[in-house]
């Protein structure tokens, strides 16, 4: 599946990204959106990149966008006509908004990339089962952490986002 990640932060973007295409996905990672039609986003680096929703099968979108025209809950309500979007946000609020705007549904950092990298979740699977989906990611909020089912890809996807946030904030 070709899928579009909108999310600003470099250690999530490219954790995401890197786990989408081990499943296969083609990815393309924006880190901002400078306007929506024609779709013009920055991509991690600060070039500008021309695209178009339709090109995509799936949207997995950030809530909050910094230094973003346009930032989640906009994006979400113009894209979900064209696209299956994912709403994919620390802020809870957030991803309801997303999900009220057109979202399949919406997931909590770091549950959605810990519920790829432990194969529960695939993309291929998301529409159909999105109340299933939708529920079973509200329960793994809770769960996740002490579940010895997602110890190992807990600790995978938490290792990788340590790297990245070293090179992306230095710590």
């Amino acid at each position: 599946m070709k899928v579009l990640v909108i999310e600003d932060s470099l250690a999530m973007g490219k954790a995401l990204s890197e786990i989408l295409i081990r499943q296969g996905h083609q990815v393309t990672w924006l880190t901002g959106v400078k306007t929506l039609e024609p779709l013009v986003g920055t991509v991690h680096g600060g070039n500008d990149l021309s695209l178009n929703f339709d090109d995509f099968d799936f949207l997995i979108e950030d809530g909050e966008l910094k230094g973003s025209a346009y930032q989640g809950v906009e994006i979400v309500n113009h894209a979900s006509a064209l696209l299956h979007c994912i709403g994919f946000s620390s802020q809870p609020e957030f991803n309801q908004k997303m999900v009220n705007n057109g979202a399949v549904f919406g997931a909590k950092k770091p549950v959605l990339l810990v519920a790829l990298e432990a194969g529960v979740l695939k993309l291929e699977e998301a529409v159909a089962q999105q109340k299933e989906i939708s529920l079973l990611l509200a329960d793994y909020d809770q769960t996740m952490p002490k579940n010895p089912q997602f110890s190992q890809p807990w600790q995978r996807v938490e290792q990788r986002l340590r790297e990245l946030m070293k090179e992306e904030f230095g710590i």
